[in-house]
């Protein structure tokens, strides 16, 4: 998040940007020597007008961007680059990664102002191994309505923890045992409250250690900060058990008025804002200094030091502003915040962060232990106030976790890392794509590490690789925002042909390419009116993944290509024991079910798909799916089908605690605990189902010679073995590649070797882009309701009738949504007439 919002803030201001640093004289002959500054390929743009800027100013240097890994560690970056940008420094012993202490520096250069830095920015006495260029100053929200309901008075910028817990208790509303309203969200899992009971205690953060705390400390601590927590002062998120801290549940708490008061970065958790339908007030958190949040580094390794901090204290003046967020960014520097920076604060909320801006930044001794104790905290509090451990066993287990946490030591030897020589640059004759992915798809060292070894073969050519994990879609105009070229999940649909360009060209001008390479009936999706539309790049395909020790515990017999779905069944069913928790399937894939009875639930028609519901091998395949679900498996129902369906949020722990005996999932998804097998394909006529896939794709704007460069980097990277890492190539050479077969698990070869020729065998549908595709919500309901004991031929002939009315309904009316509500009042499906 913190990359995203630098992004969208930094502008340069080239009037003010003149280094206060002497120039080399004009008449002095100085070869240049090359400073790397390695920061995000998203970025690139912030910096490169900063680096010229820099460059024409100082003969004896050439600063030259270098992108790098968002999930780089501190001491990769140190090793790819002499300098580099930041979010923070997460490291509790940055010198240990490679980084110089810059203190030094800063203390020798007599133009550098460290006075026009916040007092926060640097700790008084330690080493400092950021500059940093922007502060956060932590901000606090409260529902308006429900604070003014207990007639409590607007909080000052003075007010203490002490003084929000006050509040907090009078805040929270308990019937019984249960809570209705929680005073208080810290955002930290706890940890501020529990900080503040040790820091009543005289905790002592400078003298912390591994060694510990008192047991008697760290009781107290517990028993008030669980008494606050059983209470409803303070709200403590289920992260037992290693589950994910669910912001989306905290969200929709704060919008049902049950949470009072919360951090006020919550909001844009995913890039939302507040919610509209709650008034919410303001304020400063208690007794909280800003934190770093960005700023540069210098590599302990660099070979030209003291040009490389000419460069950073260069980049140190340069101005930025705060996002308009929830989160309160501000330059580090105090002459460049702008005027206006606070204009959005009440007069209360304005002394505060002013007030704020005056602390000092904790030592780095004390941030490195309350960090660790933090660390440990969130890993046993949420145990005990959800879960079942006891106070008693929670110290244990606090004091023998922080044992194991990093903590700094004075004894550590410093690393001095080898930073990488940097590559030549060719850009300026080079034509210059960029490729946008995500690391879910492809890790980004191994995509980067390809790229080289691309442009060592194609020096004409400069890719750069734009990782846009950040951003929160996955659709076709997402993926291809700023790019040239890009992937994104599935085949382009009819909404999406005009964005792309057709490679139909390029394909047939590459002696090198065939379309006999890959699977027909996945190719074929990427076609539309002659042209070619993108290119399939991985595939998934399901598979049984199942735990190979609970088979062998239970006497059986690994499940086979062979098996037939009655095998699967007997199997699933002789694994399952309500006694043991433990459940011999779990899912609810109806689509692979039908598969595997080669049965459709719809047909086209013409210009329509439509319902097949009442066939005989439709009704025989999901009898099938209701005895496997009702005899060997934990859902009683389908999930998530309609907005008020919920999802199975049991399957999570159900697999992680290894209860389960077999689920179907993309091979991919195999993991140490799990062998993959064939689905069960024993019946004559069983369909693999259509292999999922990622495809890559060129804009339709851009440049010949862009294309062209797309082009030759697509076919490329597709034909390297390590870019898959897992997944499968829809490029079938490399399937079959000797590489391949050496770096794949061979049951995932066997499942791929398994369903080859069904694969090929199977006709890729011609379906019109003018289809007209059903709702599914009626079939789905039905097969709900029959899992509930309904009768299923009842339900799926009603579901039949609704469905075609449905279909003639859109052949008139534009909107699904006013069809789907006219042909049945009861429906509750996605489509939803706005209110």
């Amino acid at each position: 998040m913190r990359y995203i919002c630098l992004l969208c803030i930094l502008w340069v201001s080239l009037s003010s940007c003149e280094t206060m640093l002497p120039p080399v004289p004009p008449t002095q002959t100085v070869a240049p020597v090359t400073i790397t500054f390695a920061a995000p390929e998203r970025e690139r743009e912030i910096y490169e007008p900063l680096i010229a800027r820099f460059n024409d100013t100082n003969a004896d240097v050439r600063v030259q961007f270098i992108a790098r890994p968002l999930d780089a560690t501190t001491q990769e970056i140190a090793q790819l680059a002499d300098t580099a940008v930041v979010p923070a420094i997460g490291s509790p012993q940055p010198f240990n990664d490679g980084l110089a202490d810059l203190r030094s520096y800063i203390d020798a250069d007599q133009t550098f102002d460290q006075d026009d830095y916040a007092p926060a920015a640097f700790p008084t006495t330690d080493a400092i191994y950021i500059l940093p260029h922007t502060l956060q100053v932590r901000l606090m929200h409260y529902h308006t309505d429900l604070w003014e309901l207990v007639g409590l008075s607007p909080p000052t910028a003075t007010w203490t923890w002490d003084d929000w817990l006050i509040a907090a208790q009078q805040l929270a509303q308990k019937r019984g045992d249960a809570i209705d309203v929680y005073g208080l969200l810290d955002g930290n899992g706890g940890w501020e409250v529990f900080a503040h009971t040790l820091d009543e205690q005289g905790v002592d953060f400078e003298t912390v250690s591994s060694s510990g705390l008192e047991t008697a400390v760290i009781k107290n601590a517990f028993e008030q900060t669980l008494e606050y927590a059983q209470s409803g002062v303070l709200f403590i998120p289920d992260t037992s058990a290693g589950a994910a801290y669910d912001r989306d549940a905290l969200q929709q708490k704060i919008q049902a008025s049950e949470l009072v008061i919360w951090p006020a970065e919550l909001a844009v958790a995913q890039n939302a804002t507040s919610p509209a339908s709650i008034p919410i007030s303001t304020t400063i958190w208690p007794e909280a200094a800003p934190t770093v949040d960005g700023g540069y580094i210098l590599s302990r390794g660099s070979s030209f030091p003291d040009q490389a901090w000419r460069w950073l204290s260069f980049l140190s003046q340069q101005p930025i502003t705060s996002p308009s967020d929830e989160i309160l960014r501000l330059p580090a520097r105090q002459s460049l915040i702008p005027a206006d920076a606070l204009e959005a604060y009440d007069e209360t909320t304005r002394t505060g962060i002013q007030q704020a801006l005056t602390r000092p930044a904790p030592s780095l001794t004390a941030s490195v232990a309350q960090n660790a104790l933090n660390s440990t905290l969130v890993q046993v509090l949420p145990e005990v106030v959800h879960g079942e451990t006891r106070v008693e066993t929670a110290i244990q287990n606090f004091q023998t976790i922080f044992a194991q946490q990093d903590i700094l030591t004075s004894t550590t030897t410093p690393v001095i890392p080898v930073v990488a020589t940097p590559v030549p640059d060719r850009s300026a004759e080079a034509t210059s794509i960029t490729f946008n992915f995500r690391s879910e798809y492809f890790q980004e060292t191994i995509m980067r590490q390809v790229a080289q070894q691309f442009q060592e073969e194609y020096p004409e050519i400069e890719v750069h690789l734009n990782n846009v994990e950040h951003r929160n879609e996955i659709s076709f105009p997402a993926m291809a925002e700023d790019g040239d070229c890009f992937v994104a999940p599935g085949a382009p649909t009819r909404a999406y042909w005009d964005m792309l360009l057709n490679m139909q060209p390029y394909m047939d001008a590459d002696p090198t390419f065939r379309t006999s390479d890959y699977a027909e009936i996945v190719f074929r999706h990427f076609e539309h009116e002659g042209g070619t539309y993108g290119l399939p790049l991985t595939l998934r395909i399901q598979a049984i993944l199942y735990d190979a020790e609970a088979f062998d515990a239970a006497g059986l017999t690994y499940p086979t290509a062979e098996w037939t779905p009655q095998d699967f069944l007997r199997t699933a069913v002789a694994m399952t024991s309500e006694e043991k928790q433990f459940y011999g399937f779990l899912g609810d894939e109806v689509s692979i079910v039908l598969d595997l009875f080669g049965a459709s639930a719809f047909e086209q028609q013409g210009e329509s798909m439509q319902p097949n519901f009442t066939d005989p091998d439709v009704i025989q395949a999901l009898r099938f799916f209701i005895d496997l679900l009702q005899t060997a498996s934990p859902n009683s129902q389908l999930f998530a089908y309609a907005p008020d369906i919920p999802h199975d949020d049991d399957a999570f722990w159900l697999i992680r605690g290894r209860q389960v005996g077999m689920r179907f999932d993309d091979v991919a998804a195999s993991d140490g605990n799990l062998t993959v097998a064939p689905l069960p394909l024993g019946l004559p006529d069983s369909r693999v189902p259509l292999p999922g896939t990622i495809g890559v794709y060129i804009g339709a704007d851009v440049s010949d010679e862009q294309a062209q460069a797309c082009w030759q980097w697509i076919t490329f990277m597709s034909k390297n073995v390590s870019v898959y890492e897992g997944h499968l190539p829809a490029y079938q050479q490399l399937i079959e590649s000797t590489d391949f077969q050496e770096s794949t698990p061979p049951q995932i070869y066997e499942v791929y070797t398994t369903y080859q020729d069904k694969l090929a065998q199977m006709a890729a549908q011609e379906v019109s882009d003018t289809i007209l595709w059903p709702d599914t919500f009626w079939f789905n309901r039905a097969i709900d309701e029959a899992l509930q004991r309904a009768n299923l031929e009842q339900e799926l002939a009603a579901a039949q009738i609704l469905t075609q009315q449905y279909l003639e309904c859109i052949q008139i009316e534009e909107s699904g949504a006013t069809c789907a509500n006219q042909v049945d009042p009861d429906y509750a499906g996605w489509q939803q007439i706005p209110e």
